[in-house]
């Protein structure tokens, strides 16, 4: 579940290629920063363009869909990951707390529920980007997210 997790995490990188986008990870409520965790980034003008859009050789066109598709969701994606944020606060002081059981399972459910609500979204996301992209790059986009996977990340020290 963790991988597929993954991929879709991969497929919101893509559509969110300039600013950061905090994701909800399926883990304890945490939150991943997608686009630190695959270290893309915007070119400088002054440098070679790098990053993802270049491993698969994205035309203009596409990075316009992409853009257009990360901004069509971006709000949304952010409201969201800020609701569950708050929804895994207020379990965790229930937690604490001399709270009654049931009121920590509703919690519970709740987040359990606004976790899938955002993984239904990603996947969403991802098969709009999966429509844009050409069979050559789905292949590409996959095996580059298999090797990011199986290659641990490099902590600089």
């Amino acid at each position: 579940m963790l991988r597929s997790w993954s991929f879709v995490c991969a497929a919101v990188v893509l559509a969110a290629s300039l600013p950061k986008l905090a994701v909800a990870s399926p883990v304890e409520g945490r939150t991943v920063e997608v686009s630190q965790a695959t270290n893309l980034r915007e070119a400088d003008q002054d440098d070679p363009p790098v990053g993802l859009f270049d491993e698969l050789n994205v035309t203009p066109e596409q990075k316009q869909e992409i853009q257009e598709i990360r901004d069509q969701h971006r709000v949304t994606l952010e409201q969201r990951q800020q609701q569950l944020q708050q929804v895994q606060q207020e379990l965790n002081q229930l937690i604490a707390s001399e709270a009654p059981k049931e009121q920590i399972r509703q919690k519970h459910e709740q987040l359990l529920q606004m976790t899938q609500d955002m993984r239904e979204l990603n996947f969403d996301v991802m098969m709009q980007l999966r429509d844009i992209l050409t069979p050559e790059q789905r292949a590409r986009f996959a095996e580059i997210m298999q090797n990011r996977r199986i290659t641990p990340a490099r902590n600089p020290e």
